[in-house]
Protein backbone atom coordinates (compact mmCIF):
# COMPACT_ATOMS: atom_id res chain seq x y z
CA UNK A 1 0.00 0.00 0.00
CA UNK A 2 1.17 3.60 -0.95
CA UNK A 3 2.86 5.18 2.14
CA UNK A 4 1.15 8.49 1.18
CA UNK A 5 -2.43 6.85 1.58
CA UNK A 6 -1.54 5.46 4.77
CA UNK A 7 -0.90 9.03 5.72
CA UNK A 8 -3.58 10.64 4.72
CA UNK A 9 -6.18 7.75 6.20
CA UNK A 10 -4.47 8.32 9.68
CA UNK A 11 -5.14 11.97 9.24
CA UNK A 12 -8.70 11.88 8.41
CA UNK A 13 -9.17 8.91 10.77
CA UNK A 14 -6.86 9.42 13.83
CA UNK A 15 -5.77 5.69 12.89
CA UNK A 16 -5.84 3.29 10.15
CA UNK A 17 -8.23 1.03 11.88
CA UNK A 18 -12.17 0.40 10.68
CA UNK A 19 -15.61 -0.71 12.06
CA UNK A 20 -16.37 -3.84 11.83
CA UNK A 21 -20.02 -5.11 12.82
CA UNK A 22 -20.56 -8.37 14.86
CA UNK A 23 -23.86 -9.88 16.16
CA UNK A 24 -23.39 -11.85 18.99
CA UNK A 25 -25.69 -13.38 21.64
CA UNK A 26 -26.81 -11.71 24.57
CA UNK A 27 -24.78 -14.53 27.39
CA UNK A 28 -21.66 -14.42 24.83
CA UNK A 29 -21.80 -9.98 24.79
CA UNK A 30 -21.76 -10.44 28.77
CA UNK A 31 -18.88 -13.28 28.77
CA UNK A 32 -16.96 -11.35 26.18
CA UNK A 33 -17.50 -8.20 28.77
CA UNK A 34 -16.26 -9.28 31.88
CA UNK A 35 -13.35 -11.20 29.85
CA UNK A 36 -12.43 -7.60 28.38
CA UNK A 37 -13.21 -6.10 32.11
CA UNK A 38 -11.03 -8.35 34.54
CA UNK A 39 -8.17 -7.53 31.62
CA UNK A 40 -8.05 -4.07 32.01
CA UNK A 41 -8.86 -3.43 28.49
CA UNK A 42 -12.08 -2.39 26.19
CA UNK A 43 -14.11 -5.12 24.48
CA UNK A 44 -12.89 -3.60 20.93
CA UNK A 45 -9.29 -4.28 22.39
CA UNK A 46 -10.04 -7.14 23.06
CA UNK A 47 -12.02 -8.26 19.78
CA UNK A 48 -8.88 -7.17 17.94
CA UNK A 49 -6.87 -9.50 20.06
CA UNK A 50 -9.02 -12.60 19.56
CA UNK A 51 -8.87 -11.67 15.89
CA UNK A 52 -5.06 -11.46 15.69
CA UNK A 53 -4.87 -14.70 17.84
CA UNK A 54 -7.52 -16.50 15.53
CA UNK A 55 -5.63 -15.10 12.64
CA UNK A 56 -1.78 -16.33 13.93
CA UNK A 57 -3.66 -19.50 15.28
CA UNK A 58 -5.40 -20.39 11.76
CA UNK A 59 -1.69 -19.93 10.30
CA UNK A 60 0.39 -22.15 12.06
CA UNK A 61 -2.80 -24.45 11.77
CA UNK A 62 -1.84 -24.56 8.09
CA UNK A 63 1.56 -24.86 9.06
CA UNK A 64 0.80 -28.02 11.44
CA UNK A 65 -1.20 -29.32 8.57
CA UNK A 66 1.07 -28.97 6.15
CA UNK A 67 4.16 -30.36 8.14
CA UNK A 68 1.83 -33.21 9.25
CA UNK A 69 1.06 -33.84 5.25
CA UNK A 70 4.79 -34.14 4.77
CA UNK A 71 5.22 -36.17 7.80
CA UNK A 72 3.07 -38.67 6.19
CA UNK A 73 4.64 -38.72 2.94
CA UNK A 74 7.73 -39.75 4.84
CA UNK A 75 5.94 -42.72 6.90
CA UNK A 76 4.84 -43.25 3.51
CA UNK A 77 8.33 -43.38 2.18
CA UNK A 78 9.74 -45.17 5.43
CA UNK A 79 7.51 -48.14 5.30
CA UNK A 80 7.75 -48.64 0.91
CA UNK A 81 11.39 -48.68 2.09
CA UNK A 82 10.61 -51.43 4.71
CA UNK A 83 8.51 -53.74 2.54
CA UNK A 84 11.56 -53.55 0.10
CA UNK A 85 13.98 -54.67 2.75
CA UNK A 86 11.87 -56.76 4.07
CA UNK A 87 11.10 -58.76 0.91
CA UNK A 88 15.54 -58.33 0.08
CA UNK A 89 15.96 -59.70 3.58
CA UNK A 90 13.32 -63.04 2.71
CA UNK A 91 15.18 -63.51 -0.54
CA UNK A 92 18.47 -63.31 0.93
CA UNK A 93 16.91 -65.58 4.30
CA UNK A 94 16.28 -68.31 1.17
CA UNK A 95 19.52 -68.36 -0.48
CA UNK A 96 21.29 -68.87 2.95
CA UNK A 97 19.15 -71.99 3.46
CA UNK A 98 20.07 -73.02 0.18
CA UNK A 99 23.55 -72.86 0.55
CA UNK A 100 23.12 -74.29 4.04
CA UNK A 101 21.54 -77.10 2.50
CA UNK A 102 24.33 -77.45 -0.43
CA UNK A 103 26.79 -77.13 2.62
CA UNK A 104 25.46 -79.88 4.36
CA UNK A 105 25.48 -82.38 1.40
CA UNK A 106 28.94 -81.34 0.93
CA UNK A 107 29.85 -82.04 4.69
CA UNK A 108 28.10 -85.61 4.17
CA UNK A 109 29.71 -86.72 1.33
CA UNK A 110 33.43 -85.69 3.15
CA UNK A 111 32.10 -87.50 6.57
CA UNK A 112 31.78 -90.41 4.09
CA UNK A 113 35.62 -90.16 2.24
CA UNK A 114 36.47 -89.64 5.60
CA UNK A 115 35.34 -92.79 6.83
CA UNK A 116 36.41 -94.42 3.80
CA UNK A 117 40.10 -92.77 3.68
CA UNK A 118 39.57 -93.82 7.75
CA UNK A 119 39.54 -97.49 6.99
CA UNK A 120 42.48 -99.51 7.54
CA UNK A 121 42.61 -101.52 4.59
CA UNK A 122 42.63 -97.78 2.99
CA UNK A 123 45.88 -96.69 5.18
CA UNK A 124 47.92 -99.62 4.45
CA UNK A 125 47.05 -99.31 0.68
CA UNK A 126 48.27 -95.68 0.96
CA UNK A 127 51.59 -96.63 2.94
CA UNK A 128 52.89 -98.80 0.48
CA UNK A 129 52.79 -95.48 -2.35
CA UNK A 130 53.53 -92.91 0.44
CA UNK A 131 55.67 -90.26 -1.64
CA UNK A 132 55.87 -92.44 -4.72
CA UNK A 133 55.51 -90.57 -8.21
CA UNK A 134 53.14 -92.10 -10.48
CA UNK A 135 51.67 -91.69 -13.77
CA UNK A 136 48.11 -92.57 -13.77
CA UNK A 137 46.66 -93.22 -17.60
CA UNK A 138 42.58 -92.37 -17.24
CA UNK A 139 40.30 -94.88 -19.08
CA UNK A 140 40.08 -92.14 -22.13
CA UNK A 141 43.61 -92.42 -22.30
CA UNK A 142 45.01 -89.48 -20.47
CA UNK A 143 47.91 -89.32 -18.79
CA UNK A 144 48.51 -87.63 -15.11
CA UNK A 145 51.44 -87.15 -13.17
CA UNK A 146 50.59 -87.47 -9.15
CA UNK A 147 52.75 -87.97 -6.11
CA UNK A 148 51.19 -89.31 -3.24
CA UNK A 149 51.22 -86.92 -0.70
CA UNK A 150 48.38 -87.91 1.30
CA UNK A 151 45.45 -89.98 1.12
CA UNK A 152 43.49 -87.74 -0.99
CA UNK A 153 45.85 -88.20 -3.48
CA UNK A 154 45.77 -91.88 -3.70
CA UNK A 155 41.87 -91.68 -3.51
CA UNK A 156 42.08 -88.91 -6.49
CA UNK A 157 44.24 -91.79 -8.39
CA UNK A 158 41.99 -94.12 -7.99
CA UNK A 159 38.83 -92.28 -9.36
CA UNK A 160 40.80 -91.59 -12.25
CA UNK A 161 42.07 -94.53 -12.31
CA UNK A 162 38.71 -96.66 -12.23
CA UNK A 163 37.22 -97.66 -15.81
CA UNK A 164 33.28 -99.05 -15.45
CA UNK A 165 32.55 -102.04 -17.93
Amino acid sequence: MDINKIAKEIQANGSRKINIGIKVYPEFKKSFAQEATDLGITMCELGETRLHEFKTLNEERRKLINEVEMLEEKIWKFKQEKLRFRAMAVAEVEKLRNENLQLQKKLLLLDELNLLIDLPKFQDLFSLVKGRKDVIVTPDGKKIDIIYNGTKNLLYAMILAYEIN
